[in-house]
């Protein structure tokens, strides 16, 4: 099969004129064969057009034509989004941060994956390469922007490859609280970068083709690293958030345009032109069933809304009326509530008019958002949490797990009310740095992680202590006070709530415990 790309977006059309020499090996076959998926890539990347020298010019000269191929809508609905791009980029490289940084100061990763075969190292890259482009056109795609760094061959032959590549992609200390992506160092792409950026005439359209381009490539960088670590300390792989376009535009980019369709026909004859378009279509469709439909408002516990079994949205979601008439761009929202607070936030500067790219560049960010509204700068371990939170909303905080390696993400959307009141509180104590706040928070994470039927390998009370302790900058010993006072309350209750639940109608909570939430006990923190 043959598949022109690359795409600026996960799910736009490709560009056939300037590539029609070139097949790209479509996602859906990473899951079908893995193995003829990779090969196909391997010989892709060693056409002359993809040499490191030449790579920069072909790939951004293709998503900008790509671009242009789009209609003035389309692109409007990809300024807009360029922030969430943003957004799911800097989260892949501050998890792969933490998440490395652990492995190499307490696992001794460097020294047992130099020690593994290449046999065993193939296996865990391979798997990472599926993970990441099996389900996205756009990382897909993005594989021709690091023929340098993801060459399975390179990788698995030479372990040194991998450990610098790891090293290089990591953000250290004192990073952890930027709002953009830490740059993966490659002299090509440097000074291709630097000299598109010193263009003081460059279009809006020349300047998001740049920004998605080094977006896609330094978020699949990431998430190979991440996967290969996750498969390597044999930890869940968690699926990739990809994001939906409206259903306009998926039909739109889902459709061949009849130049493409004769270019296939040139290429392959009419009835094995026909055949490919038939099986890259449907593969489209598959991947368009899981992506997932996000609230606008930033940190929204249904930022992304589940599907249902006929693959519409399990929510029905709002839009701003005025974006769509005047742009047909989608602004959606889970409720009034979030659409009237997200107004003031962000919505209301750029309501119904059309974006240029310092508008889309400049948006605010989960964490800038957070970083605008309070009075003290977050440190670098709880500015990664609030991306983590802000970025993964299915779960409501993150625990760093000692014996796993790996975050556990805690979620009580099984009780919606306990997850409104758990993240009012947390979202308080995020901008503000209370200390009520913060003491409520952490005796409800210790208190629910004895709750049985909820332990979680590693995540006991005295990890969460520390970990929040080190995130707000306090001291364990003053924070097992703080949760000591909060059990006290908790005691005196005349119905047993966790002092983060009295607002909690005593029906409901009584509708949602269990008998034996009521003697859960802290003890560990009285020792």
């Amino acid at each position: 099969t043959a598949h022109f790309g690359p795409s600026p977006q996960p799910s736009s059309r490709s560009s056939p004129t300037m590539q029609s020499m070139i097949h790209f090996p479509p996602p859906h076959r990473a899951i079908e064969n893995a193995e003829d998926w990779n090969d196909g890539w391997e010989k892709v990347l060693r056409l002359p057009q993809l040499a490191p020298a030449r790579a920069p010019y072909f790939v951004y000269g293709s998503m900008l034509h790509n671009i242009r191929m789009d209609a003035e809508d389309a692109v409007q609905d990809m300024m807009f989004h360029l922030d969430e791009m943003k957004s799911l980029t800097l989260s892949a490289q501050r998890v792969l941060s933490i998440q490395a940084v652990q492995h190499l100061a307490n696992d001794d990763f460097e020294r047992r994956w130099l020690e593994a075969s290449p046999a065993e190292r193939r296996k865990h890259l391979m798997l990472a390469f599926v993970k990441s482009c099996g389900n996205s056109d756009g990382l897909n795609s993005a594989r021709t922007s690091c023929g340098v760094e993801l060459r399975l061959t390179r990788l698995r032959l030479l372990g040194r490859a991998f450990i610098d590549l790891l090293q290089s992609a990591i953000m250290l200390d004192g990073t952890m609280t930027s709002t953009e992506p830490k740059r993966i160092a490659n002299l090509d792409w440097d000074r291709f970068e630097a000299k598109r950026k010193a263009d003081a005439h460059a279009t809006n359209e020349e300047k998001l083709a740049l920004a998605q381009v080094v977006l896609l490539r330094t978020r699949l960088i990431c998430q190979v690293l991440t996967y290969t670590l996750d498969s390597f300390h044999g930890n869940e792989i968690k699926d990739l958030v990809v994001l939906k376009d409206s259903r306009e535009l998926q039909k739109r980019r889902a459709s061949k345009t009849p130049e493409e369709k004769e270019i296939y026909k040139r290429m392959y004859g009419l009835k094995l032109a026909n055949e490919i378009m038939s099986e890259e279509d449907a593969g489209k469709k598959e991947r368009l069933s899981h992506r997932q439909l996000t609230c606008s408002r930033t940190g929204c516990p249904a930022r992304v809304a589940e599907l249902n079994t006929k693959g519409t949205p399990a929510i029905k979601f709002l839009r701003c009326s005025q974006c769509w008439v005047k742009l047909k761009r989608q602004v959606s929202y889970c409720s009034r509530e979030c659409q009237k607070e997200d107004w003031s936030l962000r919505h209301k500067a750029i309501c119904g008019k059309a974006m240029d790219f310092e508008m889309a560049s400049s948006a605010s960010s989960s964490l800038s958002a957070i970083l605008k509204s309070s009075n003290v700068a977050p440190s670098d371990i709880l500015a990664n949490q609030i991306e983590l939170c802000t970025s993964t909303p299915c779960a409501d905080y993150f625990i760093l797990s000692p014996e796993k390696f790996d975050f556990e993400g805690i979620s009580f959307a099984h009780t919606p009310s306990f997850s409104v009141a758990f993240r009012k509180c947390r979202d308080h104590a995020f901008e503000t740095r209370d200390p009520t706040s913060l003491a409520r928070m952490a005796h409800f994470l210790c208190w629910s992680s004895l709750v049985p039927g909820s332990e979680r390998v590693g995540v006991t009370p005295r990890v969460i202590v520390v970990q929040l302790a080190m995130e707000f900058q306090t001291s364990p010993e003053g924070l097992n006070l703080g949760i000591l006072g909060m059990q006290k309350l908790q005691k005196a209750d005349p119905w047993k709530r966790p002092p983060l639940l009295h607002g909690t109608p005593p029906d409901d909570w009584e509708e949602a415990c269990a008998p034996e939430w009521k003697t859960v006990v802290i003890n560990l923190i009285e020792k």
